[in-house]
């Protein structure tokens, strides 16, 4: 009675909470979650970087007030004295502009970062939930196991007393119910711990009640029309980003060969006395003459070719990660066709049909037994391939970079 009343609680409060959809877990998680307003931030301090990165060198003020004296045929004189200088740098044509270029790259850096998080964060979401998924079916067949251990035990005793069966098939059916309520208790757990996980990805409290919607068996996962290994390489952030990085080292380049050419610093000036005031014109710029950036050049060379050769090491690693995942969707997708549809109803109902039998003594203990056992464990290792395959998908995506394409109750 206990067991009974504590299954139904358990039913009610799946019915009371709210309904959790995929979508509205993705969306939560876009909106919440702080990684991405981190990111976000990093792209504001780099638009910042890119405006001091234009913006001409400030000019310099030098005031210098003084006192003049003079002495002449024993006679002093003081006169106020002062000289006033400003001083402007002209950069050597290019400095600039490409000062700019690179800055604007660190933002495009940025972006690429920002777009591959959420992606990422999109099929962690999409992972969890799944889990999630997985893990309330699994609490629901444990639900049922329960129930079938309730309904062996009743019809136990009443075999017992009515001289079917000894003592020992009452033993098993007590057994059998507590394994049952512990596996229950278990997959309990276990559900909680996925759901809380997927809310510290949504950004939302943790003490948040919710239940997730749908059925693992109702998700649909879009087919790719092209190549994934061509997509990968055309639309892997990470890629992108190397790519990007190799670009900005040969800007660097660039960079290192115009560091050292000479800037123009012009310097009018004037010195002022109150009969006499000299007005001047002073150029400045550095001569390259011990330090002409070859060191500097050379260093940038090196990680342009550092920038490539990481460039093509991950578009190998890419490459093995799509075509591994591609290799666990084709098999998790031959191991999700052998529980075909008449299979399952056929186990369902050969279970019901096994507990009438046992409970009219028309059947023994062990045939009993067996069928329970079959039927669980294959439930159970259903809903383990059913996670397998979504996994296996959300694996090649992520190995894509491909934005999340998935679709639930059956609808593409």
């Amino acid at each position: 009675m206990r067991s009974s009343l504590f299954l139904c609680a358990f039913s009610m409060m799946v019915l009371s909470v709210h309904s959790l959809t995929l979508d509205e877990a993705v969306n939560n998680a876009l909106q919440n979650h702080p990684g991405l307003q981190v990111l976000q931030a990093d792209i504001a301090s780099a638009e910042g970087d890119r405006i001091s990165a234009g913006a001409l060198p400030n000019p310099d003020l030098s005031i210098g007030p003084g006192v003049k004296h003079t002495s002449d045929a024993g006679a002093s004189q003081s006169r106020f004295h002062g000289n006033l200088e400003i001083s402007q740098t002209l950069e050597f044509p290019g400095k600039r502009t490409l000062r700019v270029f690179l800055s604007e790259g660190n933002i495009r850096l940025r972006q690429i970062a920002l777009e591959g998080f959420r992606q990422q964060l999109l099929i962690k979401v999409r992972r969890n939930y799944f889990q999630a998924l997985a893990a309330k079916q699994i609490a629901l067949l444990r639900t049922e196991e329960v129930q079938s251990a309730q309904t062996f035990l009743q019809s136990a005793h009443k075999r017992v007393e009515a001289g079917y069966a000894s003592d020992f098939e009452l033993l098993k059916a007590q057994s059998d119910l507590i394994i049952a309520r512990k596996g229950l208790g278990q997959a309990l757990g276990e559900a909680r711990i996925s759901k809380l996980r997927l809310a510290g990805l949504m950004g939302i409290p943790a003490d948040t009640i919710f239940e997730v919607e749908g059925k693992l068996d109702s998700i649909l996962f879009s087919s790719f029309k092209a190549d994934p290994v061509a997509l990968a390489l055309v639309r892997n952030s990470s890629i992108k980003a190397q790519t990007l990085q190799m670009e900005l080292a040969g800007k660097n380049i660039e960079a290192a060969k115009l560091s050292h050419k000479p800037d123009l610093t012009l310097s009018p000036s004037l010195e002022y006395t109150d009969n006499e005031q000299v007005y001047g014109l002073n150029f400045s710029v550095p001569l390259p003459v011990w330090n002409r950036g070859k060191g500097d050049v050379q260093a940038a060379t090196a990680q342009q070719r550092s920038a490539q050769a990481e460039l093509e090491k991950l578009k190998q690693e890419i490459i093995l990660s799509v075509r591994t995942a591609m290799d666990k969707v084709r098999l998790a997708e031959e191991q999700r066709a052998l529980y075909t549809p008449e299979f399952m109803e056929g186990s369902k109902s050969i279970l019901t049909r096994a507990e009438k039998v046992y409970g009219r003594n028309e059947t023994t203990l062990l045939i009993y037994l067996e069928t329970r056992r079959a039927y669980f464990d294959a439930l159970t290792d259903y809903y383990a391939t059913l996670n397998q395959w979504a996994d296996s998908h959300l694996e090649l995506e992520a190995a894509m970079g491909m934005p999340p394409e998935t679709h639930q109750n059956g609808e593409p």
